[in-house]
């Protein structure tokens, strides 16, 4: 039996807690792990990037805060057979659930010849859910020189992940759709 605890900490903090059991008797080779973790960062700042375009000089300043937490469960069953000393049968599992939550605010000023041509928020509410597993099993065959093997491996693996965001821009008054240098196609 295993047991292995980490953790960290520098600008984010993860933490993980797992364990695998090995049990073998005779021909048969047993294994499992289950583990999970958690964590979680703050991050943000503000930018300020100048471009020349045609001619005329645009500015975007940007300021922008998130936070980002998640946790996760994981699990790995398997099975070995030695069905003699040259064959080895094998099947194991493995499911992960991981969930996340990530939050902030952006707020963009893009200017042009120093008069604001769009400000734009970016309001992240996201989470996710990704579950995901696999499958995989085979059989290897060691050959009478031991210098080869041949090994069939089979693998189908699944993974979901849904996300949804959510993005604002506005307009000043002053500004009519000609004074843009970059308009988006209808």
């Amino acid at each position: 039996m295993a047991v292995d605890l980490s953790t960290g900490m520098w600008h984010n903090t993860r933490n993980n807690l797992s364990t695998t059991l090995n049990y073998r008797k005779n021909k048969l080779n047993l294994s499992a792990t289950l583990g999970g973790g958690n964590g979680g960062f703050n991050y943000g700042g503000t930018s300020e990037r100048t471009y020349t375009v045609e001619g005329n000089d645009m500015v975007q300043l940007s300021d922008e805060e998130n936070t980002s937490k998640n946790q996760s469960f994981f699990s790995r069953f398997g099975a070995d057979y030695f069905a003699n000393d040259k064959t080895t049968l094998y099947v194991s599992g493995g499911l992960n659930l991981n969930e996340g939550q990530r939050s902030g605010t952006n707020f963009f000023d893009t200017q042009t010849n120093g008069n604001s041509t769009t400000l734009s928020s970016l309001y992240v509410n996201n989470t996710s859910k990704s579950p995901s597993y696999n499958v995989n099993g085979g059989i290897q065959k060691k050959f009478d020189d031991d210098k080869h093997t041949l090994d069939l491996d089979v693998n189908y693996s699944n993974n979901e992940n849904t996300n949804d965001n959510f993005y604002t821009t506005f307009y000043p008054n002053s500004l009519q759709n000609d004074d843009y240098l970059y308009q988006s196609p209808n």
